[in-house]
């Protein structure tokens, strides 16, 4: 092979719009349970440089390397070409597009690095050195890079063939962090970052939260940790991700033990599209039926938006991410509602955060999410939780699933397609009102307008 003296393979370039798209619907398709052909997603784009088409190429060999390599992932067909666990040279023989690459950039190589090191037979570093001498500078700072990642995840192969032995130390959190087997990345927020697991004593799949390691000496961060941990343990539904406990990883850090949910959550969905009306209208109903759980409870969600409802295979969704959800005020008669720990004690509620107050990233909201937030958690940052505030969820995730788009995002009159019965449209706008006093009083009464219309 020769190298395209024309093209840097050691920077990623930067992709039109509907190219990054392209790279995002083909995570979809593996989140989903398929097995997507790379080759499909580099269709000519005469919008397209060669060189963005390589880079685009070597994007999508990063993505589809992750998931061949995982333990328990989608199964691979016996004729597929690339099998699973692939090595990154396999890739370069079967995509034509990538053939005149002899060194793949340091950033890929440290990718194969990665999954190898989490799944596979954990390789060192000379021997990646040894194998791509082009780069080896470049190539020693990714590999350290992907093994401080690691480390920070407090997630490693290492960690996860220790033998089983029981937790000792905080009882807060009494789960062994040894009886659980950590496989995936499934997701990252602003609090922590979730994976797949398999709970080793009983042999079950389950989800893991860690709190982020940057936020594990932040009194604050912990005990909002500590506080959905507490909420989710209370409520019991079944449209509510349910919630087995807590544990500490050796270097202290808390981590959450729920319920997995094999699918995708609602906003990934809605990047093909709008659901159908009906589909629509039965998700809303379920979610409202949780929500209306979650505030018999004298918990407020204060964050209901698509990605916070996950779908699984079957259709039944299951609302998630109650890290923002507060205790419902005085005026509610639900003040002073004490709240579960894991070990069956009873805590007394923690102070109630300002969900109002605009953070330092740009979009997001303390308590909520721009495009998703109710009117009256923008205009003040010392608002009362209510109902009304997760009503104004519901309106929001109904609006979202019938017309792509976060209400937020349009101009202050609302207006859904011509092709939304009536009835449901009413229902729907009338969550989203403005006034509070002027939108369904409950979730429950939200589900039953649903049911009739």
């Amino acid at each position: 092979m020769t190298t395209d003296a024309n093209f840097s393979a050691t920077t990623r370039l930067p992709f039109p719009a509907d190219i990054e798209t392209r790279i995002a619907e083909f995570e979809v398709a593996w989140r989903l349970g398929k097995v997507p052909r790379l080759t499909d997603f580099l269709l000519p784009e005469p919008s397209l440089s060669t060189d963005q088409q390589r880079s685009l190429a070597l994007q999508l060999v990063a993505v589809d390397m992750e998931y061949r390599w995982l333990p328990d992932g989608t199964k691979i067909a016996a004729d597929d070409p690339l099998g699973a666990k692939p090595f990154l040279a396999l890739y370069l023989t079967q995509i034509e597009l990538l053939g005149s690459i002899a060194d793949p950039p340091a950033w890929l190589v440290a990718e194969e690095y990665g999954v190898r090191q989490l799944w596979g037979d954990h390789p060192s570093h000379d021997q990646f050195l040894a194998e791509h001498p082009a780069h080896v500078a470049e190539l020693l700072t990714e590999l350290i890079r992907i093994d401080r990642e690691l480390a920070a995840d407090e997630v490693s192969a290492i960690t996860a063939r220790q033998p089983f032995r029981k937790s000792e130390g905080d009882p807060r959190a009494p789960l062994p962090y040894t009886d659980y087997l950590i496989q995936q990345h499934l997701g990252t927020g602003g609090m922590g970052k979730v994976y797949r697991a398999t709970q080793r004593s009983l042999g079950r799949p389950v989800a893991i939260k860690a709190l982020r390691k940057s936020r594990q000496d932040d009194p604050s961060a912990v005990e909002q940790f500590l506080q959905e941990a507490r909420i989710v343990g209370q409520l019991r539904h079944p449209n509510i991700v349910g919630v087995h406990g807590l544990g500490r990883f050796p270097g202290g850090g808390f981590f959450l033990v729920m319920d997995l949910i094999s699918g995708v959550d609602l906003a990934t969905r809605l990047q093909a599209g709008p659901f159908p009306i009906a589909e629509a209208v039965r998700i809303t109903a379920e979610v409202a039926g949780a929500i209306q759980c979650a505030h018999e409870h004298g918990v407020v969600h204060c964050d209901l938006k698509p990605a916070n409802v996950l779908m699984d295979h079957s259709g039944h969704v299951f609302v998630t991410d109650f890290g923002l959800a507060a205790l419902l005020s005085h005026r509610s008669g639900l003040v002073g509602t004490r709240i579960p720990t894991m070990d069956g004690a009873e805590a007394e509620p923690p102070a109630r955060r300002s969900p109002g107050v605009i953070s330092s990233t740009p979009g997001l909201v303390i308590g909520g999410t721009r495009g998703y937030l109710a009117p009256e958690l923008l205009a003040s940052p010392h608002t009362e939780p209510s109902v009304t505030i997760d009503v104004y969820g519901l309106g929001a995730i109904l609006y979202s699933l019938l017309t792509g788009c976060a209400p937020g995002e349009q101009a202050k009159c609302l207006r859904l397609p011509d092709n939304i019965p009536q009835s449901i449209a009413e229902v729907c706008l009338k969550c989203l009102c403005r006034e509070p006093a002027e939108r369904f009083s409950t979730a429950a009464a939200v589900r039953i307008a649903l049911a009739d219309s």
